[in-house]
């Protein structure tokens, strides 16, 4: 019981974020009125590798709101509104994306289906949570079950932010990935893929399917 304000906001986002909830987008209102503005693509307009390379690069710039554009059927495993809760969720987010690297390789196509390969690389962010909730667990804030959720985040973030930083600087997750796509109304679209998003986030999904609920079974 002694992560339960801590697990509740961080079990919002996984649940909410990393389970395909959001849903189609209008394209060109989303693309128009993206947050951050990205490099433009050095690959020729709605080809394979044009179609991930400003996927990822939206994704590295945490433009996420505009990420189910690029899926089929629009369907992203991560949802902008659920990682914008609190301030430990975008902490989160914004070290994942802004510490996630890629480099497109090659591409295959056959008929209506086709995979891109992309180098991809992230800090170890499952080890940064592992450390965060380890330490957080030795404070006397974790025992206080009538704390609120913004002396939580308080308590949280600093022990958060040290994990990234001390992570930031140690030697990298780099994995390389086969990104699937498919053909919808004539345009590339790619296939929603947890394994891919997992390499994506440093192992983030990892962290939070397996060990999250791990430390919830112990406490």
């Amino acid at each position: 019981m002694r992560f339960k304000k801590i697990m509740f906001f961080m079990l919002l986002v996984s649940i909410f974020a990393l389970t395909g909830c959001g849903g189609k987008v209008d394209d060109t209102t989303k693309l128009e009125n993206q947050e951050n503005k990205i490099e433009e693509s050095q690959y020729e307009k709605d080809s394979l590798e044009y179609t991930v390379d400003v996927f990822l690069k939206n994704y590295q710039a945490n433009n996420i709101d505009v990420l189910s554009s690029y899926m089929a059927d629009g369907i992203c495993s991560i949802d902008a509104e659920s990682i914008n809760q609190n301030e430990s969720t975008e902490l989160t987010w914004k070290c994942i994306t802004e510490n996630f690297k890629f480099e497109i390789l090659n591409a295959e196509e056959k008929d209506e289906t086709a995979k891109v390969n992309v180098k991809m690389s992230n800090i170890y962010m499952s080890d940064v949570m592992i450390n965060t909730f380890m330490e957080y667990n030795t404070l006397d804030i974790a025992m206080n079950y009538n704390a609120s959720q913004e002396e939580v985040v308080s308590a949280f973030n600093p022990i958060l932010k040290k994990y990234i930083d001390e992570y930031s600087n140690k030697d990298r997750l780099e994995k390389t990935v086969s990104v699937d796509l498919i053909k919808e109304d004539g345009k590339w679209k790619i296939v929603n893929d947890t394994a891919v998003f997992d390499i994506m986030t440093g192992e983030y999904i990892s962290f939070v399917s397996r060990d999250l609920k791990n430390f919830s079974a112990i406490q």
